[in-house]
């Protein structure tokens, strides 16, 4: 986490409690995603929760609750969609990359604390492609990781410094049309653009 969003989770840790927690309200809000049918998903830090609304903000559903279960979220990041309507969720203390339904139906999840493959740190966002790849960043551990659409590891590419596909605390990521990968490198004030393997 950056050292300007800690100071924000701070203060709104402390200003906010049990504070924003009906159905349309949000407590720290830190991931939006839109879908093909342009209703949109908006990831709750505070609430450990995911909110859906139609395209004029109409609230539609809710999903998640704090701990470590399936479908459970403890301070979720950024999220995003698959062009089958599905969501993924960078839920970022619980160290893994959790997916739902449209619905907000749990359907898998995959990663555990740690460095080997697989393995997250403080995952701080998720994108997919069009070809349904998962990419995470892994933000503690300065690299990204992709996965196919079940969440087997596929690669992983980066590492912790300034060199030109190097990371500090990476966290955010999203693709283009032609499966190209870029990369919010936060501490190097830098963002990074990859092809599909990494390069």
């Amino acid at each position: 986490v950056s050292a300007l969003a800690l100071a924000c989770l701070l203060l709104v840790a402390f200003t906010t409690i049990g504070e924003y927690r009906d159905n349309g309200e949000l407590n720290f809000p830190v991931g939006i995603a839109i879908d093909n049918s342009n209703n949109i998903y908006v990831s709750e830090h505070n609430n450990n929760r995911i909110q859906k609304f139609d395209s004029s903000g109409n609230f539609l559903l809710k999903f998640g609750s704090y701990g470590n279960g399936d479908g459970q979220l403890d301070y979720p990041f950024q999220i995003d969609t698959d062009i089958n309507g599905n969501i993924y969720v960078a839920d970022t203390y619980n160290h893994r990359i959790q997916k739902f339904d449209s619905s907000g139906n749990f359907l898998l999840k995959f990663g555990s604390y740690g460095s080997d493959d697989g393995q997250f740190s403080y995952p701080g966002a998720v994108s997919t492609d069009i070809n349904g790849n998962i990419y995470v960043a892994d933000t503690c551990n300065h690299r990204i990781q992709k996965f196919d659409s079940l969440g087997n590891f596929l690669l992983k590419f980066g590492s912790e410094g300034s060199g030109d596909g190097q990371f500090s605390y990476p966290e955010a990521v999203s693709t283009d049309i032609n499966g190209n990968i870029y990369v919010a490198d936060d501490y190097n004030n830098r963002i990074q653009k990859f092809d599909s393997s990494g390069n």
